[in-house]
């Protein structure tokens, strides 16, 4: 009898790992496979991730993120999708959205796009990783892999008509007979961006219903979120990404942080506010915030210190910043008070000096 890796096995993370995700569709879950892809990730990282429980816990994440996306089982089948998945700094986010593109690629997606930074260094070192972990520098039968070079000036290193071509009729590869796909990644940068949207126009993808694609966002509460004031066009990287998100038939966005306030107060109209979340766990012997400085809890204000009953007062406060008329032109047009600004820094410095004083003196 052929025994088989438990941690290539479905059924083993479902009963070690039970998805008590909310936003997950069942229908999708109870399909979902552990395909080549996903074992060769799981093969990869096992040199990074030696704790075999941490590595478990990554695939289980990735498995869970999956479950909520767009697919033919999905009962709003056709729309798009937008996901958020939170994990601590340093906690192994580069991958976990590897692994769920893995996942995503042996559960029927077709074309994985990934924007991995706003600095060429950063675009270097997470493609480095992502491609290292897919084994995608290996000439691959089943991927195409394509992208736009940050040093490189903008320009897509595949056509419009060979994306439509492998994409719109379903090309199967010839090693494994397993439908192409097609692998992206590029800049959080609007010229490139801009000219993916054009490539992908002219491929005409969104007209291929049919066509699951995931588009991975890393640090999307960096440029991604509208940062336009009142009455204003929404922010260009924002306008960016949804002109590419709209242009790539039925779509699942995943946004990737582990500081998701921006994300948290994003307008509902805007295509960023979540559909669903994910919470991605750190893995044994991670040390951050927490263990450093101990529990949130320790650190905030009962309202009512007497019997330590009712809210606690929250972390996360809203600057107000002040808008006074621009004098310098006769157009009416509103600008930040510097003013304001200033004080408002000067409050929260202050603020955060006393604190941590009273803090260190309790300790």
């Amino acid at each position: 009898m052929i025994k088989i890796d438990k941690e290539f096995d479905i059924n083993f993370y479902r009963k070690e790992f039970p998805n008590d995700n909310g936003f997950k569709n069942k229908r999708v879950e109870e399909r979902l496979v552990i395909g080549q892809n996903t074992k060769t990730v799981i093969k990869n990282i096992k040199s990074r991730i030696k704790h075999p429980r941490s590595r478990q816990k990554q695939v289980a994440t990735a498995l869970e993120i999956v479950s909520c996306l767009n697919s033919p089982y999905s009962p709003l089948y056709g729309t798009q999708k937008t996901g958020l998945v939170v994990g601590r700094v340093q906690s192994g986010k580069t991958t976990s959205f590897t692994l769920a593109s893995a996942v995503a690629a042996d559960n029927g997606t077709r074309l994985i796009i990934q924007m991995l930074g706003t600095k060429e260094n950063l675009l270097k070192s997470n493609l480095h990783a992502v491609k290292t972990y897919l084994d995608l520098y290996r000439d691959r039968d089943d991927w195409i892999v394509a992208g736009i070079d940050a040093g490189g000036g903008v320009e897509l290193d595949i056509t419009a008509q060979q994306l439509a071509y492998n994409l719109g009729k379903n090309q199967i590869s010839r090693n494994n007979n397993q439908k192409k796909v097609v692998f992206i990644s590029l800049m959080k940068n609007k010229a490139h961006i801009s000219h993916l949207v054009e490539i992908l126009k002219d491929a005409k993808l969104d007209q291929f219903r049919d066509l699951n694609t995931l588009i991975i966002d890393d640090e999307v509460d960096s440029h991604t979120p509208d940062i336009s004031k009142p009455n204003e066009k929404t922010s260009s990287i924002n306008r960016s990404v949804k002109s590419l998100i709209d242009v790539c038939g039925t779509c699942s966005f995943i946004g990737y942080t582990a500081t998701s306030a921006g994300i948290k107060y994003a307008h509902q109209r805007n295509f960023i506010s979540p559909d669903f979340h994910v919470l991605l766990p750190p893995g044994d012997g991670y040390v951050g915030n927490e263990e450093l400085f101990g529990k949130p809890e320790l650190w905030l204000k009962y309202s009512n210190p007497k019997n330590k009953k009712g809210t606690y007062q929250h972390q996360i406060k809203e600057i107000k910043c002040t808008q006074i008329k621009d004098k310098s032109t006769k157009k009416e047009k509103l600008i930040d008070d510097k003013a304001s600004l200033k004080e408002s820094m000067r409050l929260a410095v202050c603020d955060f000096l006393i604190s941590q004083e009273i803090f260190g003196s309790e300790v």
